[in-house]
């Protein structure tokens, strides 16, 4: 498990993508299909937001074995490499 760190900036990419969805969608034509592609489409903002390049090396490999599943789609490693460049500029 993340230490104090690691699980505030999972609360706070809760709270971004959850906000994130909020600003983005018209709740007059929301479907499923689109929660899903906005959500998607605003991970990386959010996790970049939230303090992910500062976190600690455990907390970013406790954060890993969590997601492990999920980081095995296509598209989501192209996110983690996204992340990663993110993090080294």
């Amino acid at each position: 498990m993340p230490d104090d760190q690691g699980r505030r900036w999972v609360l706070d990419t809760m709270k971004c993508l959850q906000q994130a969805l909020s600003d983005q969608l018209d709740p007059s034509e929301i479907s499923c299909q689109k929660i899903k592609k906005t959500g998607y489409a605003t991970h990386l903002e959010c996790y970049i937001q939230s303090g992910y390049c500062d976190l600690p090396g455990q907390d970013k490999k406790e954060i890993i074995k969590l997601l492990k599943f999920q980081l095995l789609k296509p598209k989501n490693i192209i996110q983690g490499i996204r992340l990663l460049q993110a993090c080294k500029k």
